[in-house]
């Protein structure tokens, strides 16, 4: 449900396309169909996740922390890759791939992050996995690369809009103003404009609504595996460190009530 708008947005496109360059839409589906089947590989965790095999020194650094969780070692211990993208600032696994963010390593190495809390992280990771393991959410990914895209362009912009008043002003109105372009067309009997105006209104607030749902859902399914393992204090102390989100103080308690009582 999170990729609704992104499906609809990306169907349209890929339409247009197919319409207007047959041979170009067929070759990008085979690509995408390719970095899907392949998502395991060097060239399909590169489009996900911006990752890179692991050097050596990194490899060992960062298996030697993740020695206490038994789920990782001998046959399951997993490859090492080290990822940019939204995975920068976290850990990803997907598949038999732990992805360390530039920024963990980076904290680890300089003895920002100590291993109890490397490993609370690798464990968040791993309650995570059945996700970003998903063919489907992998298909889904690749489908929706134009949404993707303009996302990704949109959040690049977004602080310099938010510093434009007229643009700011015109985002907070514009439910007068879907509400005025429904009801003349209702009055005019242009029914097709109208649900595609009900669309989009829906969508400016769905869109934003969902994904913060879905987020929640991961965060959940990570809290769970970490607290499960034992390091609910260790990532308790890790979110404290930053100013938090009124979200975030209910997961310090849990994690930290959970995690101590088990």
């Amino acid at each position: 449900m999170a990729q609704i708008t992104g499906v609809v947005f990306s169907t349209c496109l890929w339409l247009v396309v197919g319409a207007l360059w047959p041979v170009t839409a067929a070759v990008l589906a085979m690509g995408c169909g390719a970095l899907v089947a392949g998502r395991w590989t060097a060239a399909g965790l590169w489009w996900r996740f911006g990752a890179r095999p692991a050097r050596d020194w990194e490899r060992d650094r960062l298996l030697a922390a993740l020695v206490p969780i038994v789920a990782l070692r001998g046959r399951r211990q997993p490859t090492i890759w080290i990822g940019r993208y939204a995975s920068a600032s976290t850990v990803v696994m997907a598949g038999g791939n732990l992805i360390v963010g530039e920024r963990v390593l980076g904290h680890l190495m300089c003895g920002d992050l100590d291993e109890q809390q490397a490993c609370a992280l690798a464990c968040h990771a791993l309650g995570r996995q059945d996700v970003y393991s998903s063919a489907i959410i992998a298909a889904v990914d690749a489908y929706c690369t134009p949404w993707n895209l303009l996302a990704l362009i949109v959040r690049e912009i977004r602080p310099r809009l938010r510093r434009v008043p007229l643009l700011s002003f015109a985002w907070r109105i514009r439910w007068l103003t879907f509400g005025v372009a429904l009801v003349d067309s209702a009055h005019h009997g242009r029914w097709l404009a109208f649900v595609g105006v009900a669309l989009i209104a829906t969508s400016t607030w769905s869109t934003g609504y969902l994904q913060t749902q879905w987020y929640a859902t991961r965060l959940r399914l990570g809290d769970r595996r970490v607290v499960a393992e034992g390091y609910g204090p260790a990532l308790a102390g890790l979110l404290q460190r930053a100013p938090t989100a009124a979200s975030d103080v209910q997961r310090i308690h849990t994690l930290t009530t959970i995690g101590t009582s088990s």
